[in-house]
């Protein structure tokens, strides 16, 4: 799964209902786990706090971006940095293999657009 943060009018569709996740589906991965930098990931669990401390570091890095709590004076301190990671979702194998695409690919065509415009906005 994917979340991206737009000011687009866009219509939603109905959530996915397949379990893409191989480890909540049959215990076979795991990877997410391996790729979270600050340990708060867990194959029993999730610590919220210890992920958010990882969170404020990147916020403090990446302060060109703008953040989802921007308002429009920019006097709100949590307007000026963006608190991200995504290492967990990045190059694991639910991410790039789906079974019954074909069942999909309606319901992921939208996300395949947003990453284009993005990609495109940040390299022109």
């Amino acid at each position: 799964y994917s979340t991206i943060v737009t000011n687009l009018d866009v219509k939603p569709d109905s959530p996915l209902e397949d379990e893409f996740c191989l480890y909540k589906k049959n215990k076979s991965c795991g990877i997410c786990v391996k790729h979270c930098p600050s340990g708060a990931l867990a194959l029993d669990g999730y610590d919220r706090h210890r992920c958010y401390v990882v969170l404020r570091k990147n916020a403090e890095l990446y302060t060109e971006f703008g953040s989802s709590y921007t308002n429009k004076s920019g006097d709100n301190p949590n307007s000026v940095s963006s608190e991200v990671c995504g290492k967990c979702v990045v190059n694991t194998p639910c991410t790039f293999f789906i079974e019954n695409l074909d069942y999909n690919l309606k319901k992921l065509t939208i996300h395949v657009i947003f990453k284009y415009l993005l990609y495109s906005t940040f390299h022109q």
